[in-house]
């Protein structure tokens, strides 16, 4: 027919109704792995698992005055150089009795630092491995104040295991975890949900991820997603599929749900993330503080994900992250005190004042007092 509007419609409807019939068909019925996220327990993790934290004296002299030293490399000293960055909260060894109370089963602890160490710290605790940056990273590259020049370095830190969890000291364990709540199925559990990235602040973190999704973008993302379906269509991942279906019809990464939390690692995947990106981890090692064209431990989580190289998690699994403010530390201390979280990340703020910061301190230093009031053997 001449007039005949319905027919090329109609013929779109269908081609793209195979096109998402043939992948759920392929998701529900081929891949065992839905069925088992659904319905089947994850195996229990038989490998050892170790744990890697950072820490930084923020008040050593010496160690300032070495840090001002290289400031005229700075873009952005506002945001990259504040109080913030490296005050101590004094709560670090909260960190050590979290571990030791709701994490004995750790094989080791290893304490990433300048060549600083806690006054409260048992150096012989048969645990403990201390190590300085100059241990695993280049000597071209030190010192270095960036903490992503360190993250992405952790690899090289001699006799780490193959599965380990990286921890800020501002991450600290509130209630009884397992092996099983970092590595499933003998992969790390990372969150794949899609999140468009956003310039909320113009600062150097957000000039990061748009670094880091344009190196991710040298991937095929629908012949990935295609690859392993259930791990990108995660029931718990609700109004994010939408994000994802997104990425597979358009082959084209945007974002990923990301949160500041403690984040499980396969070794083997930060060497290959270095062996695909190479000139990429050589910029960000030589950069003593934080630009714009760095790239961070997203970029080495994007090519677990890209290798499918991880389990599935919701974005909430690991607990909860909040700001430091007048606002957020009723949430903080609750959260703590009332121990339904696995995990609470408290956050500096560069808007604390200093009155503020001795009043917040107090009052989070209580809540973790209320359920870590013993000693743990990692202290002296």
């Amino acid at each position: 027919m001449k007039n005949d509007f319905i027919t090329p419609y109609l013929n779109r409807i269908i081609f793209f109704s195979r096109k998402i019939y043939r992948f759920f068909y392929r998701l529900l019925i081929f891949n065992k792995g839905f069925w088992g996220s659904l319905f089947m327990k994850n195996r229990p993790m038989t490998h050892e698992i170790d744990f890697v934290v950072l820490w930084v004296d923020g008040n050593d002299l010496k160690w300032r005055k070495e840090k001002d030293k290289y400031k005229k490399e700075i873009l952005n000293k506002s945001k990259e150089d504040g109080e913030e960055r490296y005050r101590d909260w004094n709560l670090f060894h909260y960190w050590f009795r979290g571990v030791e109370k709701y994490a004995p089963w750790v094989r080791n602890v290893f304490l990433v630092t300048c060549g600083q160490t806690p006054q409260w710290i048992n150096i012989n605790h048969p645990k403990l491995r201390l190590v300085n940056h100059e241990d695993f990273i280049d000597n071209r590259y030190l010192p270095t104040f960036n903490s992503s020049a360190i993250e992405i370095n952790l690899h090289k830190i001699k006799d780490l295991g193959e599965y380990f969890v990286f921890f800020n000291d501002d991450m600290f364990l509130t209630r009884p975890v397992k092996p099983e709540d970092f590595f499933q199925d003998g992969e790390p559990l990372i969150c794949s949900a899609g999140f468009p990235i956003h310039n909320f602040n113009n600062d150097v973190w957000d000039h990061m991820q748009f670094t880091i999704m344009g190196l991710a973008n040298k991937y095929n993302w629908a012949s990935i997603i295609n690859k392993n379906p259930y791990k990108w269509f995660y029931y718990k991942y609700k109004d994010y599929l939408r994000y994802n279906w997104r990425m597979y019809k358009d082959s084209y990464m945007f974002g990923f749900f990301y949160v500041h939390f403690a984040s499980p690692f396969r070794k083997t995947s930060l060497i290959k993330a270095e062996n695909t990106f190479p000139e990429e981890f050589k910029q960000t090692s030589q950069s003593k503080f934080r630009s714009p064209y760095n790239i961070s431990q997203q970029l080495i989580k994007i090519c677990a994900i890209a290798n499918g190289d991880f389990s599935p998690c919701s974005t909430d699994h690991f607990g909860i992250y909040r700001n430091i403010d007048e606002y957020h530390l009723p949430s903080i201390i609750a959260s703590i005190k009332n121990q339904n979280e696995m995990m609470v990340c408290i956050n500096d703020s560069c808007d604390i004042t200093k009155q503020n910061f001795e009043l917040f301190q107090n009052k989070i230093s209580e809540a973790l007092e209320s359920i870590l009031p013993e000693k743990s053997s990692f202290e002296i």
